[in-house]
């Protein structure tokens, strides 16, 4: 009796976030944070997005990471939650993609975390998980990533073989440095108590960074 009742909880957890049950209570999800949907493009709002990637609703996580991409570079605070997801294999592949797909958006806004993003995917068992890694370390740009595209490579999966040389490309082909100045991504990050209310300074900075056209990214 108890395993059957594990069993049909189990179902209803997963029709929570899967199904149609799912699905009506992601409908307006902002709102369960005290946000409405002119407020998923306020970088005041980060702090709520953040905690929505929480939610027991996967629906909710993934829809708060695609929202915290698209306020790149102010969202970079999210960085550590992002990090987090991807690390605990207890979370659904779909939102560790979302959480991968958030540093993608990031780019080269992403500094330190590019060698612990490179050992999950060299670890990474999950072969879509392990493919999004592979296009989010190509899009931050960093030459620190080339040895982990490398040995994905030697696995001789096609699928990673193109994302790989795509990546490893991408990374060639232009100079970290010109693509958005050093000292305006350390000053960000090295600002944790910033004000979102307050964001001219930044936006300041990043509207004079050295920005390449670059497609992927839009």
């Amino acid at each position: 009796m108890r395993n059957v009742l594990i069993f049909i909880l189990s179902i209803l957890l997963c029709s929570c976030s899967y199904g149609t049950v799912g699905q009506l209570q992601s409908l307006k999800w902002y709102r369960n944070y005290q946000l409405e949907k002119d407020d998923l493009m306020d970088p005041a709002s980060i702090p709520q997005l953040i905690d929505a990637t929480g939610d027991f609703n996967r629906r909710i996580q993934i829809y708060a990471f695609h929202a915290l991409g698209d306020l790149r570079p102010h969202s970079i605070t999210a960085i550590p939650r992002a990090m987090e997801m991807i690390r605990s294999t207890d979370n659904a592949p779909a939102v560790r993609i979302a959480a991968v797909d958030f540093f993608y958006h990031l780019g080269p806004f992403v500094k330190g975390e590019v060698d612990e993003l490179g050992e999950f995917l060299i670890l990474e068992a999950d072969l879509s998980v392990k493919e999004r890694l592979v296009h989010a370390l190509g899009s931050i740009g960093s030459p620190n990533a080339l040895p982990f595209l490398k040995r994905v490579k030697e696995l001789e999966v096609d699928r990673l073989n193109w994302a790989a040389d795509l990546a490893i490309k991408r990374i060639q082909s232009f100079d970290i440095v010109d693509f958005c100045e050093e000292k305006t991504i350390e000053a960000i990050k090295e600002a944790p108590t910033f004000s979102y209310t307050d964001t001219k300074e930044l936006d300041d900075a990043v509207t004079n960074s050295k920005e390449p056209a670059n497609p992927a990214l839009d």
